[in-house]
């Protein structure tokens, strides 16, 4: 049987540029930032962490890269992830490591697959997202029965943005929680390249997009996360045929309430932006979407 290994970026070094700089706000590193990291690790611990731990697919490596200088009192927090959850590996990196992350995972997964002469299956999520409780499960049994390099969308999810508990139904084939199963020049989903170009990239015939009734996975949306926006799919999520608070009891379940749905409609882009703004007035210059 194949192993998964699903790979989550945290807060690794980023090269914007050639000579990677760490930023454009010189000696500034988002990703060791004391508030940025304060907020994420909270989406983590109450969204993204708790969406792994309870897959009903076991079978499955957890890869997070963390930057080597993250603060002693968020590494504590890293090790009680461990003490939960056995298949949760944090790797720390250096700069230079960060810049080569994708390589160095994929030089790993690599030695695996040749040791152990199997085929590996990857998966990605960021450290502010959701996935569905039987997502490693039907990845598997999507991607197992394939003698080849596949690539594995499931196109249903949900834009849930957390300042304003608003939650909205969302078709994405481009996704940023693809998967899929090595192939002879590729070993892992991140190696494919950016998530939104890798369905329109390869070649339709070790392409597998996936409809299911049940949204496969949630885009978190948060002060911290600017560059995406909710996905406002209309008053058809009155009817969503679906409850979702039994596959994410950490949403609220909107729908119940059809007039506090249109009014959470209507309000959810004028709170959107009113905390984009606060968000870019708060650290001016140094404030980054992403």
């Amino acid at each position: 049987m194949e192993k998964i290994y699903i790979i989550t970026r945290f807060n690794i070094a980023v090269n914007y540029g050639p000579s990677k700089q760490a930023t454009v706000v010189p000696n500034y590193k988002p990703w060791l930032d004391d508030m940025y990291l304060s907020k994420r690790f909270d989406i983590f611990e109450k969204y993204t962490f708790p969406s792994l731990i309870r897959q009903t697919d076991v079978d499955f490596e957890w890869i997070v890269l963390f930057h080597q200088d993250t603060p002693d009192e968020y590494k504590k927090r890293i090790t009680e992830y461990q003490s939960q959850m056995n298949n949760f590996k944090p790797w720390f990196m250096n700069d230079e490591d960060s810049y080569r992350a994708i390589e160095l995972v994929g030089e790993y997964l690599e030695s695996i697959r040749t040791g152990q002469k199997q085929e590996i299956i990857s998966a990605r999520i960021d450290n502010d997202d959701m996935i569905n409780k039987n997502f490693i499960k039907m990845v598997r049994e999507e991607l197992s029965t394939s003698n080849k390099e596949t690539y594995l969308s499931f196109k249903d999810g949900l834009s849930y943005n957390i300042m304003t508990g608003y939650c909205s139904a969302y078709e994405y084939v481009g996704n940023h929680f693809l998967a899929m199963k090595s192939g002879s020049n590729i070993t892992y989903i991140l190696q494919a390249g950016v998530h939104d170009q890798v369905m329109k990239q390869e070649d339709d015939s070790v392409k597998k997009v996936v409809s299911t009734k049940m949204p496969m996975w949630v885009e978190l949306i948060s002060d911290t996360n600017c560059a995406n926006v909710i996905k406002w799919s209309g008053l058809s999520n009155m009817f969503l045929p679906y409850d979702t608070s039994k596959e994410y009891p950490e949403l609220e379940k909107l729908w119940n309430n059809k007039v506090s749905y249109v009014i959470k409609s209507i309000m959810t882009p004028l709170k959107y932006y009113k905390n984009m703004l606060r968000s870019i007035i708060k650290y001016k210059s140094e404030w980054r979407k992403g």
